[in-house]
Parts: C-alpha cells; structure tokens; sequence
C-alpha cells in the first residue's frame, strides 16, 4: 500500500524495510570500495583476494582533473576553465599506474608472494566485491552516497544503485526519492552500468 509506505518512511519507521535482500556484484576502484566499506551497519561483504588471485590490469584513468572544493575541504569540483596542462596531469596519472603494474608484474615474475606484490598497485585499481544489504540500509547509503558532497565517482555507482532499486521495489524507491533531501537529479549515471544478473543478483559495472 503505497500510503503505508509514505507514511513509514515519512516517520522513519525503518524495521518493515529489512524483510528483504538486495546483492551486488561490484567491480570499483579501490577507492570507491573504501569508501563503500564505511557502511557496515546492515551490509555484508566478500571482496576477492589479492592473495589468492593476481589482480587485473583494470585503472580507473579520470577524464577530468577536479580541484578542491572551496566550501568542502574533503570535497572537489571541476574548475570553471578546466587546469592548466590537464590532459599532462592525466597522462601522469596513467603512466604512474603503468608503473605500478609493471612492478607488480616483476615481482610476481622473480617469485615474489602475491600477498606482497600487490602493496605496489594504487587505489585506482578495480577490485571486485559482492555486497549484501536491505532497503533500509539501502536507502541510507543512497542518501549519503547521491548527495552533492560524495565524492563523483561513489555517486556514479549510487546513481546505478537507486536504478535498480527502483526496478525491483518501485513504490518504495518512489516515495523514498520524493522525501529525500539528499534524492538524485534524475540524470542517469554516466560511468557506471547496471545490469541484472541471475535470480536477485545485480551487477554493477564500469562503462570503461
């Protein structure tokens, strides 16, 4: 009932939104997925293992270089007029990950453990995760994750987030959307795909 749901939601009554079970599959920069990790409250993870298995040759390389936000000392934006030299400051950031990886390839190659090879690779690495949680959790991390001051990249995978939400519990997610004051815009996300998987599951993928 669409008024019950208002009204729950309205009046933070949040026990009737953890019945329920959402799981994605994430592939993200080790950045976003620290980030991410910081909800523990209703969320359960399984992140695969860079002892175990070798990690991918997969960065994230941005298109834009932003600067610190000047209200948001955690925060950044773009710059009006875009910075000096930035297609340089970009192509550093792809060489240092080149780098990177080709020191941890070495290392694996002179029989260095896999556990030690990876102190080398940078946060902008992609890792894969399963990730667990219910609607109320849910709808928190959306909350905190869609609004203006989260970091872009995290909102990207947010935006794809509340996407599927909204596929699978259409009249909550659409009452959740009119009372958040955090809601999205209604833009689509723009580096982040969502596609659904088997039975239950959603996949969270990078566009590039």
């Amino acid at each position: 009932d669409r008024r019950l749901i208002r009204y729950l939601l309205r009046h933070h009554h949040g026990t009737p939104f953890e019945h329920n079970l959402f799981t994605f599959l994430v592939k993200a920069p080790i950045f976003v997925v620290r980030e991410w990790h910081r909800h523990r409250i209703g969320w359960s993870y399984n992140e695969v293992s860079g002892r175990y298995t070798e990690m991918e040759e997969w960065f994230y390389v941005p298109d834009r270089v932003r600067v610190p936000a000047p209200s948001n000392r955690q925060g950044s934006v773009l710059p009006p007029s875009g910075l000096d030299e930035e297609d340089l400051l970009i192509a550093n950031i792809r060489r240092s990950t080149d780098i990177a990886y080709f020191a941890y390839n070495d290392l694996l190659r002179r029989g260095v453990a896999r556990e030690m090879a990876r102190i080398v690779l940078p946060l902008n690495t992609y890792t894969s995760f399963y990730a667990s949680c219910n609607a109320r959790s849910l709808m928190h991390f959306l909350n905190l994750r869609l609004a203006e001051d989260a970091q872009w990249e995290i909102r990207q995978y947010a935006e794809a987030m509340a996407l599927l939400f909204e596929e699978e519990m259409p009249v909550t997610a659409s009452e959740w959307r009119s009372i958040s004051a955090t809601s999205a815009s209604g833009e689509r996300p723009s580096t982040a795909t969502a596609v659904a998987v088997a039975s239950g599951t959603v996949a969270l993928t990078p566009d590039s």
